[in-house]
């Protein structure tokens, strides 16, 4: 596809001139399908930025490697996370393995106050 973020000539041909009607991304931004501009922090981290999901194509971010701010890859392969993602009890990946394997006891729990105590389910 022509503009995709994915060079799929290998001259890399199909992603020059992407202006789509004057629209020119910065350095550091992702061209939605759509025309939108949205950050590359953004790309395949689970969420729609774009509006039409083309900043979280599947085939797109299987090749897309995690930055350093969110080094967790999901099992799917498609999502990358921040480490405070992982055991939140948020299903942030979409198949759960960023909840999988998790010891309860790595829940944060706020400190008990002098008349409670902690249960040991969570």
């Amino acid at each position: 596809s022509l503009c995709d973020g994915i060079h799929d000539c290998v001259d890399g041909s199909d992603e020059e001139n992407c202006d789509q009607g004057g629209n020119i991304c910065r350095a550091d931004e992702f061209l939605c399908n759509n025309s939108l501009c949205k950050l590359h922090f953004w790309v395949c981290d689970g969420e729609d930025d774009c509006g039409d999901n083309s900043d979280e194509v599947a085939e797109m971010c299987v090749k897309f490697p995690c930055p350093p701010t969110r080094p967790f890859r999901c099992r799917n392969n498609r999502v990358c996370l921040r480490p405070e993602q992982i055991c939140n009890e948020v299903d942030d990946c979409g198949d759960n393995s960023d909840e999988d394997h998790c010891d309860k006891i790595t829940y944060k729990a706020r400190p008990c106050k002098k008349d409670e105590f902690a249960c040991n389910d969570k």
